[in-house]
């Protein structure tokens, strides 16, 4: 008993030890994400004797920081909060920015640092 090729989601990386490039009865595959991605669903298939996988096909999403939020009398620039993104900070009137100018989602899923506030 075959399985199909499972395929490989984007932005993954798939590993496992086929036999003659054949997904037989108990053949796994095993998933982990590039950086700046994270697996959701499972991270092991199983080829089952029916001849199908014993799980869905795993996705990789891009880590998110989300919004960050800006600071009472001050601005944030920048729309996008996924890895790799940076928002600017700046304060209104002649308010002071006490803290970073701008954060950059890091690959963890959270801010380089705290947001900034405004003197």
């Amino acid at each position: 008993v075959n399985c199909t090729d499972p395929g490989i989601p984007a932005n993954s990386i798939r590993e496992s030890k086929i036999e003659h490039g054949n997904f037989t009865l108990g053949s796994v595959v095993f998933y982990t994400c590039n950086p700046g991605y994270y697996l959701f669903g499972s991270s092991a298939l199983t080829c089952q004797p029916i001849g199908h996988w014993d799980k869905p096909l795993p996705e990789c999403l891009e880590e998110d920081c989300g919004n960050p939020g800006s600071p009472p009398y001050g601005t944030m620039v920048g729309e996008k909060f996924s890895f790799g993104s940076t928002v600017q900070y700046s304060c209104s009137g002649d308010r002071e920015l006490i803290g970073e100018s701008s954060l950059t989602c890091q690959i963890n899923g959270h801010w380089s640092g705290p947001i900034p506030h405004c003197s």
